[in-house]
């Protein structure tokens, strides 16, 4: 069976973040190519850390499949914290979206933290 580029790019991605990420932490797919971790009990420092180390990773990924060449791609993370403030997990989540787009309106390949 042949895999389309698009499957096999988006599960070469989450094989690759798994070693990135601890046992008690928790990934999804929030929809296309966009990926979404949850990690209890972290700060915003050690995010940034653990979000630099996927961005590496992932730099280093080479996707080989049915098609000629290999993909090779960039990550743009946007990280942030739960605050005292936020009143709905909706607060969390947009203010971490935000640091996605200003990720990616840096130039891409980058962790931003708001």
């Amino acid at each position: 069976m042949v895999i389309p580029a698009s499957d096999k790019v988006l599960m070469s991605v989450a094989k690759c973040l798994l070693p990135c990420i601890r046992q008690e932490d928790i990934l999804a797919r929030i929809g296309g190519e966009e990926f979404s971790i949850l990690l209890p009990e972290t700060t915003l420092q050690s995010a940034k850390v653990v979000a630099e180390r996927i961005r590496l990773n992932q730099s280093n990924l080479f996707i080989e499949g049915e098609w000629q060449g290999q993909i090779t791609l960039t990550v743009s993370i946007g990280v942030t914290c739960i605050k005292f403030e936020d009143d709905t997990f909706d607060d969390f989540f947009t203010r971490a979206d935000k640091a996605l787009y200003q990720a990616k309106a840096l130039g891409h390949n980058q962790v931003y933290c708001l």
